[in-house]
């Protein structure tokens, strides 16, 4: 007998219900002289109106500048540490097609990046559009886009010298202490996350109960994937709040998440978080995706991927989904930072949705 997950008492209309990118708020915000000193490194062109656009859990500080030339440039700080990083993914996105992903902007001393007291800052033009609900740019357009996207990104790597990719994190997951920490968190899921101060629904933790041994083989089986796969240089976060759509055409987002990563992994949490997202907007359900992944499928083996079948899909995707459910209890165990919290639920029932994405092909060893 096979083992899968028991999800007979799960409420299923319960799930692809959540979803924390959204919500982003502007905040007007005066021109003053941080403003104005920001943006004449990259302009000859006044600021007339300044936003500061905030996220569930910023990583840097974003400014929508309106000059009073009529161009809207978007300004993002992140820590003077992250300079070389900042430029070196620059750099790379230099190297690619245009029209694909936003274009940094070179200060008047032809530099990426512009440091003042407290933060590295770079600037890109704003790109008219909205951001993908589902519904606003064709599905097909969308998806061959993203694969384009991201293997266009690992071809102009190989033109980036050395001196900038060593700049350039490699995405850690810390797979030796998963077991560990998995077989602390499903033996009692209640005590440990009580202990870091998360409480969860009950169709979370019904799940993590019902399936405590199913999850920790599918653990196992994901570390040894990973331990038997390459990093590339790739954007490791595409989802729905970083693709603008403007005319039908995606153009993709967030440049900070460029870093090298396994491609299979990337690939296959890009594929699901669209997808996932239309069902979430009601805009499609568990049988489309799971029809549009298998029509997919040849493309990705196509590009080289070792994405043989759902299988795999599966697994990979579920690869990157313990890596971030780790990731969110370690910041608290280990830092004391909640900031993550707020997306724990969602990743656990995201193991639970894409299971019935892939639902019933996929099949564990036994």
């Amino acid at each position: 007998m096979t083992d899968r997950f028991n999800i007979n008492n799960i409420k299923r209309e319960k799930l692809f219900s959540i979803e924390t990118n959204t919500g982003f708020s502007f905040n007007k915000k005066d021109i003053d002289r941080e403003i104005i000193y920001i943006t004449s490194a990259f302009t000859s062109n006044k600021p007339i109106l300044a936003e500061q656009i905030l996220k569930p859990s910023p990583t840097s500080t974003l400014y929508k500048i309106h000059l009073e030339n009529g161009i809207i440039l978007m300004i993002r700080g992140a820590s003077i540490a992250s300079t070389n990083l900042i430029s070196a993914q620059c750099e790379l996105i230099e190297l690619l097609s245009s029209n694909m992903f936003i274009e940094p902007l070179r200060t008047k001393e032809s530099k990426w990046v512009f440091l003042s007291k407290k933060y590295a800052w770079m600037a890109y033009t704003h790109i008219p559009g909205s951001i993908y609900d589902g519904n606003n740019c064709d599905l097909n357009i969308l998806l061959n886009s993203f694969i384009n996207f991201e293997t266009s990104i690992s071809f102009a790597s190989k033109k980036l010298p050395d001196r900038y990719k060593k700049h350039i994190p490699t995405q850690i997951h810390r797979v030796s202490d998963w077991v560990s920490f998995y077989e602390k968190l499903l033996d009692s899921p209640l005590t440990v996350l009580k202990g870091i101060g998360v409480e969860l629904s009950d169709l979370s933790i019904t799940f993590l109960n019902t399936n405590r041994n199913y999850i920790l083989e599918l653990v196992k089986e994901t570390i040894t994937l990973i331990k038997s796969s390459s990093p590339v240089l790739i954007h490791n976060d595409i989802n729905h709040a970083n693709i603008i759509v403007k005319k039908n055409n995606p153009i993709f987002l967030d440049i900070e998440d460029i870093i090298f990563e396994i491609p299979e992994i990337s690939f296959t949490h890009g594929l699901f978080k669209v997808l996932r997202h239309r069902i979430y907007q009601k805009q499609s359900n568990e049988g489309d995706a799971k029809i549009l992944i298998e029509k997919y499928l040849p493309k990705l083996r196509d590009e080289g991927l070792n994405i043989f079948n759902k299988k795999t899909f599966f697994l990979y995707g579920s690869a990157r989904i313990f890596s971030d459910i780790f990731t969110i209890c370690m910041k608290v165990i280990e830092d004391n930072n909640n900031d993550l919290v707020y997306d724990l639920e969602k990743k656990i029932q995201n193991l639970i949705e894409l299971n019935l994405i892939i639902w019933p092909e996929h099949e564990l060893k036994t």
